[in-house]
């Protein structure tokens, strides 16, 4: 995790922004929001992205998973390994 003003932090996805998707009523809970850049030295927006974290005992599968507010992005056929 990474250190912000000195106190180590995970943000529950649900938290930060909305987001929605089949199968996602399970995995509240184990799905974490770890690291967000969202204002890159490089000051491009292509290197903004939101890091999420399975701190769960299995696989998540994000397929169509999408935020809907404050972020706007439908998950592609991905699966979200554990750790």
């Amino acid at each position: 995790m990474k250190p912000l003003s000195s106190v180590w932090w995970c943000i529950p996805l649900l938290a930060l922004a909305s987001i929605v998707g089949p199968g996602m009523a399970s995995c509240l809970g184990q799905v974490l929001i770890h690291e967000i850049m969202y204002h890159p030295s490089s000051g491009l927006s292509e290197d903004e992205y939101v890091e999420l974290r399975n701190i769960g005992p299995d696989p998540v599968d994000l397929t169509g998973w999408e935020f809907t507010r404050g972020i706007h992005f439908t998950f592609p056929r991905v699966c979200l390994k554990t750790g």
